[in-house]
């Protein structure tokens, strides 16, 4: 098993290191640099398995780019948590990532975890809180491609959190006019809500934002 772990896990349980290294191999990455050493550190390493700080998910998008780029997007997310709440297990499943771990367990429980999700199983599969919630879908497989500069507009003024009737006024339309357009954007992107639309179009155009200014970024001579 290779486990590539993010930093911040291991300032925070500095002996897991150890632990890794007896059941496989071990490197250690920065997710927060955002530059392209990231991608290569991946693609270097080739990981089974990535565990990073819950702290991770609300850069999702950015994880799964960097994991795409780096030529291993099968490779298995583990979220490390402490202590693992329902709303922890809910975004991972949201995320795509495999499981969610308990930072606050011993190393052995952490490492027996690890081996059982590179051998593809995660405890979300068997936890009671799916009979409950309805699993979410994965955030890869929600894409918003607005159809025109209008829905674009629309999407920007929802995130930002406007009225049907705020950006009515903004965009020079009624408020049915904007209600229907949300509407047919619902539909077209098969998501649930506005506040689901608003989520994705957000991270998405950060991730887009992120990748355009590192590849504008002058490279070293």
């Amino acid at each position: 098993m290779k486990v590539l772990v993010g930093q911040l896990i291991l300032d925070q349980r500095p002996e897991l290191a150890d632990g890794l290294r007896s059941v496989g191999s071990l490197e250690s990455f920065d997710p927060w640099m955002m530059t392209s050493e990231v991608v290569a550190t991946i693609a270097r390493f080739r990981p089974d398995v990535v565990l990073v700080h819950r702290l991770m998910l609300d850069m999702s998008f950015l994880l799964r780019d960097y994991l795409r780029q780096g030529s291993c997007p099968d490779a298995r997310v583990v979220i490390g948590s402490h202590p693992v709440t329902n709303v922890d297990k809910i975004e991972t499943a949201h995320a795509g990532f495999a499981d969610v771990v308990d930072l606050g367990a011993d190393s052995e429980s952490l490492c027996r975890r690890l081996l059982a999700v590179a051998d593809g199983h995660s405890a979300l599969d068997n936890d009671p809180l799916w009979s409950a919630v309805s699993r979410p879908p994965r955030v890869d497989d929600l894409q918003l491609v607005p159809r025109d500069s209008t829905d674009e507009e629309i999407l920007c003024l929802i995130a930002i959190g406007l009225s049907d009737q705020e950006i009515a006024e903004s965009v020079y339309m009624s408020s049915q006019t904007v209600r229907n357009r949300v509407s047919h954007m619902l539909i077209r992107f098969g998501l649930s809500n506005r506040t689901q639309m608003a989520w994705v179009f957000t991270h998405q155009n950060l991730l887009k934002r992120i990748s355009l200014g590192i590849e504008r970024r002058p490279r070293p001579s």
